[in-house]
């Protein structure tokens, strides 16, 4: 797709964030499931709900390592077309 073309749309409806902006909310969301995860489970736990307590631990754990693979993930992307160079046994980037 034409960047020109998705600009042009962007200014003519007025929106002030670009496509990479909006892109990178799911990923900010993500951040913050976890802090919503552990109330659940604090207040589950109070309420003596073993097994769905069980369960928010279990989700939790996985929002707390989702975040991290994802940031790995976008690191990852960051680095791909980056030649390295070596010279006397010495990596350049």
């Amino acid at each position: 797709m034409d960047v020109v073309f998705l600009q042009d749309i962007r200014l003519k409806l007025g929106f002030k964030l670009r496509l990479t902006d909006l892109l990178i909310k799911p990923i900010q969301r993500l951040t913050k499931y976890h802090l919503l995860l552990e109330e659940i489970l604090k207040y589950s736990q109070r309420a003596a709900l073993t097994d769905q307590a069980e369960a928010i631990s279990k989700a939790l754990h996985v929002m707390t390592v989702v975040p991290n693979q994802a940031n790995d993930m976008m690191d990852i992307g960051r680095l791909q077309g980056f030649e390295v160079k070596h010279n006397n046994n010495t990596p350049h980037v």
